[in-house]
């Protein structure tokens, strides 16, 4: 491991769970799933809260992390909070991390784990035709690429994407984004151009499936409704909002809110913004919950 991705990896926020905050959203039960996975076993962790009723939704969640940094403390207080204001299958996809694991690597493993919870809907007591998928910064945009070839080879289907500052153009430089205002920001900015290295061959980044914004509006007719969340202060929602404008126009249901005073990170982080997200979040599966009621 080179002295810089040590650097990110031990640095990164969030790491250790609050168990005080975890406590805050209390649940049934927890359980981890191995699946059979090209290279290495696929992770996923279950959070069953006491409010479940067979045959709702399951949301099938991954965590962000720049591609390259692993499933944290944050993430299982998020999952926990989500599966308790839902009543939802909260399922959390601890996905290979790059550069071990480069992609598409992990986009194979969303894939794989969309397929096994429509397969096993029943082991589990969920619907397979009201699943949702979600994902925090790079999980986001693994969730986009995963339905955009679902929809061509309808191996799984989603009801609802949602989402949260994903990072959908891995070619533009980060430094030459919108929103970057000062030497400060671009010197920040460019932190990401490592993620970007570390994740992808600089050909591969020109891939839709790697930057969904490139993808053609034939790629994107038929993807799921969408919930888009973006932060005013936060570089990556151009290129987020972007996306939600080009589902649009392709006809895809969409609904794409910018948090003004929010930075990249904010849902988990649970700074600036977080609670109103958190509301929109509720609501879309709430929506989705009722569909059938």
């Amino acid at each position: 491991m080179d002295d810089a991705l040590k650097k990110v990896r031990e640095s990164a926020v969030g790491v250790e769970l609050d168990e005080e905050l975890a406590a805050q959203f209390p649940i049934r039960e927890t359980k981890t799933l191995e699946l059979p996975g090209e290279a290495e076993p696929i992770k996923l962790i279950f959070y069953i809260p006491e409010n479940f009723r067979p045959g709702a939704p399951a949301i099938l969640n991954l965590h962000g992390g720049g591609f390259v940094k692993g499933y944290r403390g944050r993430d299982v207080v998020f999952g926990r909070n989500v599966a308790f204001h839902t009543g939802c299958l909260y399922v959390d996809l601890d996905y290979r991390t790059a550069p071990e694991y480069r992609y598409p690597y992990a986009l194979g493993e969303c894939r794989a784990a969309a397929r096994y919870l429509t397969e096993h809907a029943d082991e589990w007591q969920i619907d397979p035709n009201r699943l949702v998928m979600m994902g925090e910064s790079a999980g986001a945009n693994l969730v986009a690429a995963a339905n955009m070839i679902a929809r061509d080879t309808g191996e799984f289907a989603c009801s609802r994407m949602i989402l949260c500052y994903p990072p959908l153009d891995l070619v533009t430089q980060p430094d030459q984004k919108p929103g970057i205002n000062s030497p400060e920001e671009a010197a920040y900015a460019m932190r990401g151009a490592k993620y970007n290295e570390w994740y992808a061959d600089e050909a591969q980044r020109k891939e839709s499936h790697c930057s969904p914004v490139f993808a053609k509006p034939e790629e994107l007719c038929g993807l799921p409704e969408t919930l888009i969340l973006t932060g005013g202060a936060d570089p990556l929602a151009w290129e987020a909002e972007d996306f939600g404008l080009m589902l649009s126009r392709a006809g895809v249901t969409v609904t794409t809110r910018r948090l003004p005073d929010s930075e990249h990170g904010f849902l988990v982080r649970r700074t600036g913004g977080w609670q109103e997200a958190e509301k929109l979040i509720f609501r879309a599966v709430r929506q989705l919950c009722e569909e059938k009621e």
